[in-house]
């Protein structure tokens, strides 16, 4: 939504049906994808956010073994020459040396009083602003995650559904989808950086949407 929302027209790639997902879908292998040079060549710029489960801070508790997904994204989009391309993932990842990290705090997002504490890292092809520290510390904090039950945890508070759909400014995702999502607000800011480099006269879509035309969320003004 937040690509969409900065101007772009958005098609959606995973093996597995979306049934949340609002934008034209490619049931594919995303790897494959960025193999084959005639379906890149339809786009005009890429986000790739590989399941993050390996790169996770939590991957010491479940102890499981994950497919590292994120190595290989990252080889093959260095490989572009011509496509200006995005890649998102947790901010426990090593494998993304200077990217920057967005937090619910830099778009004063949160529900119940409490602010969203959401970290995650975004390195691009080109120059993404630095964006300074975060506001989480010192300050009533929430998290989504897990099966959205809410409940005071080890991590932290834990939003239920209701609250974090207000926090991450998502109304149309089920639980589990919301647990795996990242706020719009990120990925419109994200977006509106593509724009401003590579197509500046684009308009953005931000009438589209009533979260975004009410004015409340507020810019990096801070940052």
């Amino acid at each position: 939504m937040g690509y969409y929302l900065a101007g772009f027209d958005v098609v959606g790639v995973d093996t597995k049906p979306q049934r949340e997902y609002p934008f034209p879908f490619i049931r594919r292998e995303a790897l494959s994808v960025l193999r084959d040079d005639e379906t890149l060549a339809e786009f005009d710029a890429i986000h790739a956010s590989p399941p993050c489960q390996g790169e996770s801070s939590l991957r010491h508790i479940t102890r499981k073994k994950y497919v590292d997904y994120l190595s290989p994204t990252l080889e093959l989009l260095d490989d572009l020459l011509d496509i200006p391309w995005v890649v998102e993932n947790v901010e426990t990842t090593v494998k993304m040396p200077g990217s920057i990290t967005l937090c619910g705090t830099h778009f004063r997002l949160g529900a119940s009083g409490r602010v969203l504490r959401r970290h995650r890292r975004f390195k691009a092809s080109f120059p993404l602003p630095a964006t300074g520290r975060c506001w989480c510390d010192g300050q009533p904090t929430g998290g989504v995650y897990g099966n959205l039950t809410s409940s005071p945890l080890m991590r932290g508070y834990k939003f239920g559904p209701d609250e974090a759909r207000q926090a991450m400014g998502i109304d149309w995702m089920s639980r589990q989808g919301l647990a795996q999502a990242i706020p719009p607000d990120y990925t419109r800011w994200v977006g509106e950086q593509l724009m401003a480099r590579f197509w500046p006269g684009v308009p953005s879509r931000d009438h589209h949407h009533d979260r975004y035309s009410s004015g409340r969320i507020e810019r990096f003004a801070r940052l």
